[in-house]
């Protein structure tokens, strides 16, 4: 499916699954970039057996180990993934969920960790969603929806997803308060067409224009620009 390869993420020869992202740290081994703590465990079901995939024993939790990865492979590595012999070979569809007129404001949304219990009632009850059992520190975002229900994102996730379309992307937002000069060199916005124009930072990829230029039009982005570490 990749001819990426990282042995990290695969001890032996047995499916590994990615079941988490921890901590985000500098490393006496790599000292160029931090690295974050991915958490993998060995599967036990059918990978194509969409019940058995969700349930709390598909995976053996006795035997989770910690892998760290360069905070630049983030956008090569998803929660839910399936990797052998150093490879992913599967990217599991899980459940799907249509969620329409989406309200995101500051009313809505909070961040906590992951282990957070709300009135004796955990938002990720370990007996349902045990992968996270090392990680109950980790922060997510939480979403208020309708019928007084949540939604659950890992922040490390979310990063990922929105802005891992280069390392020197991820390598900013991981390290340090980040200022419009460490993005882009000018930046012309023009109002009739709604078109963007940017001259990137040197050393920025033209694969993240795109992710920088939300950047760059997002106030709430700003406000909210504390470094991960």
């Amino acid at each position: 499916m990749s001819n990426l390869f990282i042995q990290q993420l695969t001890p032996d020869e047995r499916l590994w699954r990615i079941d988490w992202f921890g901590e985000c740290q500098y490393s006496q081994q790599r000292r160029g970039q931090p690295s974050i703590r991915v958490a993998i465990s060995p599967l036990l079901c059918d990978p194509n057996d969409s019940k058995a995939i969700l349930a709390a024993t598909a995976t053996s939790l006795n035997n989770q180990r910690q892998a760290w990865l360069p905070i630049g492979m983030l956008d090569m590595v998803r929660i839910g993934d399936i990797w052998k012999n150093g490879q992913c070979i599967l990217k599991p569809t899980y459940q799907t969920g249509k969620l329409e007129e989406l309200d995101i404001r500051k009313t809505t949304t909070d961040f906590i960790k992951s282990g957070l219990a709300l009135n004796g009632n955990f938002y990720l009850p370990l007996d349902e969603h045990p992968w996270h059992r090392l990680q109950t520190m980790s922060y997510c975002l939480k979403v208020e929806i309708a019928d007084g229900k949540q939604i659950i994102i890992p922040c490390v996730e979310l990063i990922r997803f929105y802005f891992g379309s280069s390392s020197k992307l991820l390598n900013l937002l991981f390290t340090r308060q980040i200022s419009g000069e460490d993005f882009w060199r000018s930046k012309l916005f023009d109002d009739a067409t709604g078109n963007l124009h940017l001259k990137l930072a040197p050393g920025l990829s033209g694969m993240s224009a795109a992710d920088i230029g939300r950047i760059a039009l997002n106030g709430d982005a700003w406000e909210r620009r504390t470094p991960y570490l």
